[in-house]
C-alpha cells in the first residue's frame, strides 16, 4: 500500500490535509462527506427557521394593522353614531318646536313663544330682591298683576329718571359722571295688558302732561318740555332739546309699530337719536330758519315703548343690534294673557294726590323750575355717591366673566360692561327714590344694591335669550322650548275684603303652635307676596278696599 497526500476542501472555504495509506483514504473521504452534509443540514434549518421567523413577524404586524384599522374604524362609525343621534336629536326638537308652534299664538304669521316661560325659568334662579323701603316703588309694585313687576320697575325707573331726577348725577366704574338715562321696551303678546303701562304713566304723571300739553299749543313756546309723543319731526325734536338744555324728554309709546314708522319716515327721529340718548352725546342741526336750533345738543331722552315680539323684531332688527341700538335698551317681558285679564289696583284719592306732590317736589328739585319772570330755569347737576352700588356691580361684571368661561356665551362676556352701566343708571333712579339715603341708612341702600344686580341679571339674561347666537345657547332655548311645553300664566285669585280684615286683625298674635303670626305666614297662607300683603294691608288701615 502506498502513502497518498489528499486535501478535502469543507463548506465556507474549510479543509483538512491528510497523507497515509489508500485504505483508510476511502474512510476519510465518507467522514468528510457526513460532515459536509450534516453542515450543509444545520445551515439549511437555520436558514429556513429565519424565514420563518420572518414570516411570523409578517404575520403579526398585519395582524396588529388589522386591529389598528379595525378599531380605528369602529371609533369613527361610533363617532359618526354619536354626531348621528345629536342630529336626529336637534331635528326632532326642532320639529317638536314646529309642531308646538302651530298651536301657539300667532301674528303676521309667525309663532309666538310663551313669554311665562321665561318669566318662570328666570325667577327659578333669580329672586326679587324686597322694595318695601323704597316708597311709590312698592305702592305701584304690589298694585301691579302677578308677572308684571319686573316690566313695571323698569318702566318706572325710566319715567321717574327722565322728569323727576334729569339733573341727578353719579360716578360710575368708568369714572364717568352719568346721568339716569334708560330706555326700555317691554315684549307682550296682543291682549296680554301692555296698555297697564300707559295707564301708570298718564295717572302718576297726569299733572306733567297737561302741562307741557298746554305748553305745546302756544305758538313759538321756548319753555321746557319734558313729555313728547314718538312721532315728532327730527326738527322738532331738535327744538325742543335746544329749549331743555339738558333736561329729559319722556315718550311713552304703546305700540311699537308706530315707533318704527316714526324712524322709517323721511324728515323723522333716527335710530343714532336713540343711541346718542344712553350716553347723553350731541347730535347736529343747522336749521337756517331758526337760529335758535342751530348747533350742537346733547341729547337727554328717555323712553319706555311696548309692543309684540314681531314688532320689537322689525324695530331692533340685526342691522339695529350689530349697529348697537340693543345694547342701549332695558329688554323685558310680560306674561301671556290668563284666565282673568290683568287689572291695576292703584293708590286712589288722597294716597294719589301725595304721590304726585312728591313727583312735582323731585322735579322742581332735581329737573328744572318755574320763575314768573324768567320762565323755566333747569336746575343745577345734583351729585351722589353711589360707591356701595359700584362694588356690587364690579362685582357682578366679575362673576359674569367666570361664567362666561364656563357657558362660552360671547354675548355675556361683551355686554357685561354695558348692562352693568344700564343697571347703574337704574340705581341712580333707585337711591332718589328711597330717598336719597346716607351711609346710615343701610336697610335703604341694601334694597337699592340688591334691585341694583337683580336688574343686571335680568337684563343679560332677557338680552341673551333674545339675541345671542352662541350655539349653546341656542340648542338650549330649542330644548327648553321643545320640552316646557309653555301655558300661560295660571290666575291668582285676590284675597277679599273679608279676609284681608280677618288676617289683619290676626297679625302679631300666635297660632297654636304657640309662633308669632306675621306677614310671610299671612302672605303665604293667602298666596300673595309679602309685598303686595303690606299694600293690602295699609289700604284697610286707610279704608281703600
Amino acid at each position: 500500500m502506498s502513502n497518498e497526500t489528499i486535501y478535502l476542501k469543507g463548506p465556507f472555504g474549510t479543509g483538512i490535509r491528510y497523507k497515509g495509506r489508500t485504505p483508510f483514504l476511502g474512510m476519510l473521504k465518507l467522514g468528510s462527506a457526513c460532515l459536509i452534509l450534516g453542515v450543509a443540514g444545520i445551515s439549511l434549518y437555520k436558514y429556513k427557521k429565519k424565514i420563518d421567523i420572518d414570516e411570523e413577524i409578517r404575520k403579526d404586524k398585519a395582524v396588529t394593522q388589522n386591529k389598528i384599522d379595525f378599531d380605528n374604524v369602529h371609533t369613527e362609525n361610533n363617532r359618526q353614531k354619536k354626531n348621528t343621534r345629536g342630529e336626529i336629536k336637534k331635528d326632532v326638537l326642532l320639529r317638536q318646536t314646529r309642531e308646538y308652534s302651530s298651536n301657539c299664538q300667532t301674528e303676521s304669521g309667525v309663532s309666538q313663544l310663551s313669554l311665562h316661560s321665561w318669566i318662570e325659568k328666570f325667577h327659578s334662579e333669580y329672586v326679587m330682591p324686597d322694595y318695601s323701603t323704597i316708597p311709590i316703588l312698592a305702592d305701584v309694585l304690589a298694585a301691579s298683576p302677578d308677572g308684571y313687576q319686573d316690566a313695571m320697575m323698569l318702566h318706572l325707573l325710566s319715567a321717574f329718571g327722565g322728569i323727576c331726577f334729569s339733573k341727578v348725577r353719579a360716578e360710575f366704574l368708568d369714572k364717568k359722571f352719568h346721568s339716569p338715562s334708560l330706555l326700555t321696551i317691554i315684549e307682550g303678546a296682543s291682549g296680554s295688558g301692555k296698555g297697564n303701562f300707559n295707564t301708570v304713566y298718564k295717572v302718576l304723571f297726569h299733572r306733567i302732561l297737561e302741562s307741557d300739553r298746554n305748553k305745546l299749543k302756544l305758538e313759538g313756546c321756548q319753555q321746557i318740555i319734558q313729555t313728547a309723543g314718538i312721532n315728532v319731526s327730527a326738527s322738532k325734536f331738535m327744538d325742543i332739546l335746544a329749549f331743555n338744555q339738558g333736561v329729559h324728554i319722556y315718550a311713552m309709546e304703546t305700540e311699537l309699530v308706530k315707533v318704527y314708522e316714526a324712524f322709517s319716515r323721511k324728515g323723522g327721529l333716527e335710530f343714532s337719536y336713540l343711541r346718542n340718548a344712553f350716553d347723553n352725546d350731541e347730535v347736529y342741526q343747522n336749521n337756517n330758519g331758526r337760529s335758535s336750533t342751530r348747533g350742537s345738543f346733547p341729547v337727554y331722552f328717555n323712553c319706555t315703548f311696548t309692543g309684540t315680539p314681531n314688532a320689537v323684531e322689525s324695530l331692533i332688527n340685526e342691522k339695529e343690534v350689530e349697529g348697537g341700538t340693543a345694547r342701549r335698551f332695558c329688554f323685558s317681558v310680560i306674561p301671556e294673557l290668563s284666565a282673568d285679564s290683568p287689572t291695576l289696583d292703584l293708590p286712589k284719592g288722597a294716597a294719589l294726590e301725595n304721590i304726585r306732590d312728591q313727583i312735582d317736589e323731585w322735579r322742581r328739585t332735581y329737573s328744572f323750575y318755574h320763575d314768573p319772570v324768567n320762565g323755566d330755569i333747569p336746575c343745577s347737576e345734583y351729585a351722589v355717591n353711589l360707591d356701595y352700588v359700584n362694588r356690587a356691580l364690579k362685582k357682578w361684571t366679575d362673576q359674569q366673566y367666570e361664567q362666561y368661561l364656563e357657558d362660552h356665551i360671547a354675548e355675556r362676556n361683551g355686554m357685561r360692561n354695558g348692562i352693568a352701566c344700564i343697571a347703574f343708571h337704574c340705581a341712580i333712579v333707585l337711591h332718589m327714590l328711597a330717598g336719597n339715603p346716607d351711609a346710615d341708612q343701610r336697610r335703604k341702600r341694601k334694597a337699592v344694591e340688591n334691585l341694583s344686580v337683580y336688574i343686571a341679571n335680568y337684563c343679560m339674561e332677557r338680552y341673551i335669550t333674545k339675541f345671542s347666537k352662541t350655539d349653546s345657547n341656542v340648542l338650549q332655548a330649542i330644548t327648553d322650548f321643545a320640552v316646557g311645553r309653555q301655558s300661560p300664566v295660571p290666575a291668582r285669585r285676590e284675597p277679599t275684603k273679608e279676609e284681608i280684615e280677618w288676617w289683619h286683625s290676626r297679625r302679631g298674635t300666635k297660632d297654636e303652635k304657640g309662633k308669632v303670626i306675621g306677614l310671610g305666614t299671612i302672605a303665604k297662607k293667602l298666596g300673595i307676596s309679602k309685598d303686595k300683603l303690606s299694600y293690602l294691608f295699609r289700604k284697610y288701615e286707610n279704608n281703600q278696599l
